[in-house]
C-alpha cells in the first residue's frame, strides 16, 4: 500500500509539471519517439543545446528525462551498414552511462571508442564490429572505474598475441584502475 501511494505521488508530480509547463513533449529527431524534457534553470557548464539531451523552447531550457543512461540511438547509431563511431562516441562524450541496445543491434565502427572515467557502457547482447585492422573497440587507457557489460566484440586483425599490448583486442586497458567486463 505504501508503494502504491509513492507511485501515485510520482504520477501526480509528473502531471503537475506538465500542467505548469515544467515538462514538455518533443519528437526525437533520430528515433522519432515522443520524449519528455524537464525544465532546468540553466545549462550545466560545458553543455550545449543539442536537442538530444538539452533542448530550448521559447527561450526556456529543458533536459531530457531519462532513467540512468543515454541510448546511442538518440545520437544516430544504427544497425544499418554504416560507420557508427561518431554517434556512439558522441553518446559516450556526454559523460552519462551509455546503452547500446539488444541482441538485434550490430554497430560497425572504424576506430576506438574512448570511454570516460566513471562510466558504464552496456547492452543486452548488442554487437560492436571493429572495421579497422588491429584497432581495439574500446580505449580505457589510464581511466578509472569503467564497466563494460553485455556487449559482443567482433574484431578485425591477425596480429593477436596473448599479451596486453596486442592491438587486436576488444579493450585497450593499459594503466586502467577498476575495469569490470562482463
Amino acid at each position: 500500500k505504501k508503494k502504491m501511494k509513492k507511485y501515485i505521488y510520482i504520477l501526480f508530480l509528473f502531471f503537475a509539471q506538465i500542467l505548469f509547463g515544467q515538462v514538455v513533449q518533443l519528437v526525437d529527431s533520430k528515433t522519432k519517439e515522443i520524449v519528455s524534457f524537464s525544465k532546468i534553470p540553466s545549462l550545466p557548464v560545458g553543455a550545449k543545446i543539442d536537442n538530444i539531451i538539452y533542448a530550448s523552447k521559447n527561450g526556456t531550457i529543458y533536459k531530457r528525462v531519462f532513467a540512468s543512461a543515454v541510448d546511442a540511438r538518440w545520437f544516430g547509431a544504427s544497425s544499418e551498414n554504416v560507420d557508427n563511431l561518431v554517434p556512439i562516441q558522441n553518446a559516450i562524450n556526454t559523460g552519462f552511462d551509455v546503452y547500446l541496445g539488444n541482441k538485434n543491434d550490430r554497430y560497425k565502427i572504424s576506430g576506438s571508442l574512448n570511454v570516460k572515467s566513471n562510466q558504464k557502457i552496456y547492452a543486452d547482447g548488442a554487437k560492436l564490429q571493429q572495421m579497422a585492422v588491429s584497432v581495439p573497440v574500446f580505449d580505457v587507457v589510464n581511466k578509472s572505474n569503467i564497466e563494460i557489460k553485455g556487449i559482443s566484440f567482433l574484431g578485425k586483425g591477425n596480429d593477436y598475441t596473448f599479451t596486453s599490448s596486442s592491438l587486436s583486442v576488444g579493450i585497450s586497458a593499459y594503466g586502467v584502475d577498476g575495469l569490470k567486463v562482463e
